[in-house]
């Protein structure tokens, strides 16, 4: 029999924006979106783990939406954000429509990034193994899940964008096949 282990990949809630800061808080609404989320997934979900980026918009959203989960939260610094945008202008044709999978450009995408996605993936595909055949939950940042959805589509030069607390499931099974449920989905928020 087929194990199947699903993975919740959330976007931290809103942050404010009126600190200057390179790790600031959740503002008022950031806050009441984390609640909301917890409600959420307290309703839909068995969760049995739950992993956070170390950075306070992620640790601040998990706490919040672990007051209706009640569990242990183990915190990654692996899973911080970094920035692709940045390394943009390096990107060789990054959103062309006709190559999105981009197999002969690849090699060509800066090696930070190639660096980043290793390390998040790696640390993607652990939280797994330790889990196997339960619902996890990681909260993190949009670059992370994206980068997590470019290492199982292979489409590496793709944008994709989260919204604050959008969630998008995974599974996987023990025999390697992945399944891509949903992206950002935010039918907990009005």
């Amino acid at each position: 029999m087929k194990i199947q282990t699903t993975v919740l990949l959330v976007r931290h809630a809103e942050y404010g924006t009126t600190i200057e800061s390179s790790d600031p808080p959740l503002s008022a609404q950031g806050r009441e979106q984390a609640q909301k989320l917890g409600q959420w997934l307290k309703a839909n979900y068995m969760i049995d783990a739950i992993y956070s980026s170390t950075l306070a918009r992620a640790r601040e959203t998990a706490e919040i939406v672990n007051e209706s989960l009640s569990l242990l939260i183990a915190f990654k610094d692996e899973l911080q954000e970094f920035s692709v945008w940045p390394l943009l202008p390096t990107f060789p044709q990054l959103f062309d429509p006709e190559d999105l999978f981009g197999k002969h450009h690849q090699e060509k995408l800066p090696v930070e990034y190639w660096s980043f996605a290793e390390q998040v993936f790696g640390t993607f595909k652990e939280i797994i193994q330790t889990h196997r055949g339960k619902i996890i939950l990681i909260i993190a940042h949009g670059h992370v899940v994206g980068t997590i959805v470019r290492c199982l589509t292979g489409g590496h030069r793709m944008a994709i964008h989260s919204e604050p607390t959008g969630v998008t499931q995974i599974q996987h099974w023990d025999d390697g096949v992945w399944e891509i449920d949903f992206l950002n989905r935010r039918e907990h928020l009005p």
